[in-house]
């Protein structure tokens, strides 16, 4: 999947389980994804669970973008 701020944030948490942001979160989070923030979720073969990994690349970034930390998703 690819996603960019809002559905990055959705999309994962609801891909591994977790629960919904509250709004005030949600909208703070979604102003921390840089243009380029990457997520990775690797699926366990064994349960079929998906969980948030270490991306391979680190995130883009430019100008006055802050850095994207993935670990923000959990």
């Amino acid at each position: 999947f690819t996603y960019h701020a809002a559905p990055l944030a959705v999309g994962t948490r609801q891909l591994c389980l977790l629960p919904p942001r509250s709004y005030s979160d949600f909208n703070g989070f979604i102003r921390k994804v840089s243009y380029l923030g990457l997520q990775l979720c690797e699926r366990n073969p064994s349960d079929g669970q998906w969980t948030l990994k270490t991306p391979p690349i680190p995130p883009l970034q430019h100008a006055n973008n802050v850095s994207f930390d993935w670990q923000t998703m959990k």
